[in-house]
This record gives structure tokens, C-alpha cells and sequence, in this order.
């Protein structure tokens, strides 16, 4: 064969082959997104800011689980058996005092009942230990009442202090906490602590009125006591007075009885 046209050939089959090897990779390849390192960065700071944000939010819910835990299972109950405890020691207490302290009367009727007046003894018929014995009563239930009153002033002093560091306590925790539920519950649980506290502060005012209502009750009663005894010497002394003039007259009679008597047996000869 002519070497020639061998050669021509050969030069015909180079140009497809090299057209292909130089075509080809661009048609192949353009199906495919082009590397480009600013995007990748990008998507990774993407995909890192919403990785955070769902850890953020795992932790907010997990520390949502938490503050309701301790709300169900420890402020809350703690608060609430706190209260219900000191409420309860109260009315036992309040409950087995006498009607004056307790309230459970008309304050009135509950002085008579626990007191003893001297307005129902009268001066002229009434005795010496009559009148002392209802003054040692009056000192004895006076002496007790105070002594229930105090006793009562003493435990609502400490539900006081008591109602106060839950105050403190539930204000702090509210500040901590970021759950909407868990901060509803609180300022409810504040609000209703707050009122108890108030009331426990008009439980207070309430038993102080009362004892001096005592000291006043006990002053009356002494001044009556006084006024009652004072008229009993005076209704004795008139007594007295009255038993010495009569018998100031019937030995007056005697008197003149006596040389009359004699007279008349003179005159008859008795003697």
C-alpha cells in the first residue's frame, strides 16, 4: 500500500478521536454541579446554626420537664402540705380553747359564759366569800384566756414568718423560670400565698383586739368587784346600825319597864 495514503488515513481517524477526547468531557460533566467552595461553606454554617438551634431547643424543653417536676413534685406540694400543716395546728388549738378565744360565740354571750359578773348579787343578800370566790374565778379564766391567746398569737407569728419565705421562695423561683406553664403556676401559687399571708395578718389584728378586750373585761370586773364589796359593808354597817338602834330601844323600854313593875307590886303587897 501506498505510504502515503496510509498516512492520510491515520490522519482522518486522529480528528474524531481527538474531537471526542476534548467534546465529550464537557458534555459528560456539565450534568453534574460545579465544586465551588463558598457554597459548601454556606450549607455547613447552615446546617451548624440549625443544629444549635435544635440542641437550644432540646435544652428548653428538657428544662421545661424539669421546672414542671419540681413544681408538681416540690414547690408546689411543699408550699400547699406547709400551709395546710400550720392551718390545721391552729384550729386544733384555736378549737380547744374557751368561747372568748375561740370566736365559736357572740363575743358578748362568750364573756358571760367564760366570766363571772357580780350585776346578779345583791349587796344585802351576797357574802363575803361569795363575792371573793367569783373575783378568784374571774382571775383564773382571765389568767387563762390570756395565756390561749398568747399561745395563738405565737402560732400565727410563725405562720407568718412561714408565709413570708414561701414569698421569697416562689418570687425567686419565678425568676428562674422561663417555662410559660411553670410561670402561670407560680404567680398563681404567689397570688394565693400573698392573701394568706394577709389573712394571717388580719388573724393577728383580730387576737390582739381580743386581748384587750380582756384588759378591758378585767378591769371592769375588778372595779365591779370593788363597787360590789364597798356596797355589801356599807348595806352591813347599815345592818348594824339599824340592829343597834333597835336594840337600843328595847333596852329603853326595859328601863322604864322596870320602876313601873316595881310600883305595881307595892301596891299590891307582893313584898
Amino acid at each position: 500500500m501506498d505510504k502515503k495514503l496510509v498516512s492520510k488515513k491515520i490522519a482522518v481517524l486522529t480528528i474524531p478521536i481527538a474531537i471526542t477526547l476534548f467534546v465529550i468531557p464537557s458534555i459528560t460533566y456539565g450534568a453534574y454541579p460545579v465544586y465551588d467552595s463558598r457554597v459548601f461553606g454556606q450549607v455547613a454554617a447552615q446546617v451548624k446554626k440549625a443544629t444549635e438551634q435544635i440542641n437550644k431547643l432540646k435544652q428548653q424543653i428538657e428544662l421545661h420537664k424539669l421546672n414542671l417536676q419540681n413544681l408538681d413534685g416540690g414547690l408546689i406540694n411543699k408550699t400547699k402540705n406547709e400551709i395546710a400543716l400550720l392551718e390545721n395546728e391552729y384550729k386544733m388549738s384555736k378549737k380547744s380553747m374557751n368561747s372568748v378565744v375561740s370566736g365559736n360565740k357572740d363575743p358578748e354571750q362568750s364573756f358571760k359564759d367564760v366570766f363571772q359578773d357580780f350585776n346578779s348579787l345583791n349587796p344585802d343578800s351576797a357574802t363575803y366569800s361569795e363575792i371573793k370566790g367569783r373575783i378568784g374565778t374571774n382571775r383564773q379564766k382571765m389568767e387563762e384566756s390570756t395565756f390561749q391567746i398568747t399561745e395563738l398569737v405565737n402560732k400565727k407569728q410563725h405562720e407568718l414568718e412561714a408565709s413570708q419565705k414561701r414569698i421569697y421562695e416562689l418570687s425567686n423561683q419565678i425568676s428562674k423560670t422561663k417555662g410559660a406553664k411553670d410561670l402561670a403556676q407560680l404567680n398563681n401559687l404567689l397570688q394565693a400565698e400573698t392573701i394568706n399571708s394577709q389573712n394571717i395578718t388580719n388573724e393577728l389584728s383580730a387576737l390582739k383586739s381580743k386581748q384587750t378586750a380582756l384588759q378591758i373585761q378585767q378591769k371592769k370586773l375588778e372595779d365591779d368587784a370593788k363597787q360590789l364589796m364597798n356596797e355589801k359593808t356599807a348595806s352591813d354597817f347599815g345592818k348594824a346600825a339599824q340592829m343597834a338602834q333597835d336594840n337600843a330601844k328595847k333596852l329603853s323600854k326595859q328601863a322604864n319597864a322596870t320602876p313601873t313593875w316595881d310600883k305595881l307590886v307595892e301596891e299590891r303587897g307582893w313584898r
